[in-house]
């Protein structure tokens, strides 16, 4: 659920640009700006209006694309591993789904607790590809720092991007319980079908 979040919401990155009362949020597919503009009223000293405006990497791409823009932002740009990591974390999920699906039938069948064990496996490295991924390129120079007409901004890792560090940890949690699991019934099994041992009495008696 926490990776889902992750992919689906664009605060992976996060700038706060005082200089026109913005927040920036970088995603992997969008990225959206929160205007913050101040109203004066006549019954009330000052309230704040709130505004919201998101685009898709791949729209901006497009439009690069047309328009030859090569001074474009690098932080709204849809980068290749921007696809990358998207496309890690979508594997991922899949994976994931497909072992809900094994361990449904691990209580009845000894080989869909060993693929469950094995797949959860795939899914921790993928996610942790991934996110290993965008930790790197992400604290690039050219992404990390947004100019201003005055001051220079550091982006920071957002909400998002916590939230698909949680889904590894739990892929990786959830593989070590499986791994637990999968010994523990190959061992009773083992034990269920070697012959018990016998031993011989030995007469004593002078």
């Amino acid at each position: 659920m926490t990776a889902i979040i992750a992919l689906c919401t664009p605060q992976w990155q996060t700038v706060t640009i005082t200089e026109f009362h913005t927040e920036h949020q970088h995603g992997l597919w969008m990225d959206c700006i929160v205007g913050k503009k101040h109203v004066q009223e006549i019954h009330l000293p000052g309230t704040s209006e709130r505004s919201l405006h998101c685009s898709y990497k791949f729209e901006n791409a497009q439009k690069n694309g047309i328009n030859n823009d090569e001074d474009g932002e690098e932080q709204h740009r849809f980068h290749n591993w921007h696809k990358a990591v998207l496309c890690l974390m979508l594997l991922a999920l899949l994976t994931a789904f497909v072992v809900c699906c094994f361990l449904m039938c691990a209580l009845y069948f000894r080989t869909a607790a060993i693929v469950s064990c094995t797949l959860l496996l795939i899914a921790t490295i993928l996610s942790s590809v991934g996110v290993s991924t965008f930790f790197i390129h992400s604290h690039k120079a050219e992404i990390r720092f947004v100019q201003g007409i005055t001051r220079t901004y550091e982006q920071r890792c957002g909400y998002s991007f916590y939230l698909a560090l949680s889904s590894c940890i739990t892929f990786l949690l959830a593989f070590l319980c499986s791994l637990f699991c999968s010994v523990t019934i190959l061992l009773h099994e083992r034990n269920q079908r070697s012959p018990p041992k016998r031993f011989t009495m030995i007469n004593s008696s002078v």
